[in-house]
């Protein structure tokens, strides 16, 4: 599976990948599945990572916690 083209489509993917790396699967894994470079995976997800981290006001161990 590609990414597709609107961005809103993008955000559910991405939002896929973190729920699945939440629950155990790595990048690598995960990539394979949907046909893409493991770094594609691994740069996309980490960018939500530092993006809630910078914008949530929350404790950066929290905020770690709910990830992977």
């Amino acid at each position: 599976m590609r990414v597709r083209d609107t961005p809103r489509d993008s955000d559910e993917l991405v939002l896929s990948w973190i729920a699945q790396r939440s629950g155990g699967i790595g990048p690598s894994a995960i990539a394979r599945a949907h046909g893409l470079p493991s770094q594609r995976v691994s740069v996309a997800t980490a960018r939500v990572l530092e993006a809630d981290l910078a914008q949530s006001g929350e404790d950066p161990e929290q905020v770690r916690r709910a990830y992977w």
